[in-house]
C-alpha cells in the first residue's frame, strides 16, 4: 500500500508543478496587447509601475529601416536597483498592432511572438538583474518614417 500512496503523491505533486506559471524567462503572451505585467506570484499581482521612471529607453536609427533600442538605468544621484523584467514593441501608432520584428538580441533579451508576428516584441530571457539591454528592430516595410516605441 505504501507504493500506491507514493505514486498518488507523485502524481498530484506533478500536477501542481505543471499548473505553476513563471515568467522569469519572458514569454508572457497575455501581455502582447497592453504590455502590462499581467501575472502574479503567490496570489500577489504585479501592478504596473506608477512612480517616477528610474529607467530610460532610447531609439537610434540604424542601417536601412532599422532602429537600435536600448533600455537602461537612468543616471541619478541615488542608487537604483536593477530591473528583472521588461517588454518592448514598436508600432506605427499607440493603437496599431506591432509592426516589424526584432532581429538582434543582446544579453538578457529574447524575442516574443505577438499577434502571429515572430519576434514582434522583445522581453527578458531570465530573471537575472539587468542594468542595460540593447536590441535591433527591423521594419516590415520600406518607408517606415515614424514609429511608436512601447
Amino acid at each position: 500500500m505504501g507504493t500506491l500512496h507514493g505514486f498518488v503523491g507523485l502524481f498530484f505533486g506533478l500536477q501542481i508543478v505543471t499548473l505553476a506559471m513563471g515568467f522569469s524567462s519572458g514569454g508572457f503572451v497575455q501581455s502582447c496587447t497592453s504590455l502590462l505585467p499581467d501575472h502574479s506570484f503567490n496570489g500577489v499581482d504585479f501592478p504596473p509601475q506608477n512612480s517616477d521612471i528610474p529607467f530610460e529607453v532610447n531609439a537610434i536609427a540604424g542601417e536601412g529601416e532599422s532602429i537600435i533600442v536600448s533600455l537602461g538605468i537612468r543616471v541619478s544621484p541615488g542608487p537604483i536597483p536593477p530591473f528583472t523584467g521588461f517588454m518592448v514593441d514598436v508600432r506605427k501608432s499607440e493603437i496599431d498592432p506591432a509592426k516589424g520584428s526584432f532581429v538582434e538580441f543582446g544579453p538578457g533579451s529574447t524575442g516574443l511572438t505577438c499577434n502571429g508576428i515572430q519576434d514582434s516584441a522583445v522581453t527578458q530571457n531570465s530573471n537575472a538583474p539587468k542594468t542595460f539591454v540593447q536590441v535591433k528592430w527591423q521594419a516590415q516595410e520600406n518607408g517606415f518614417s515614424s514609429f511608436f516605441l512601447r
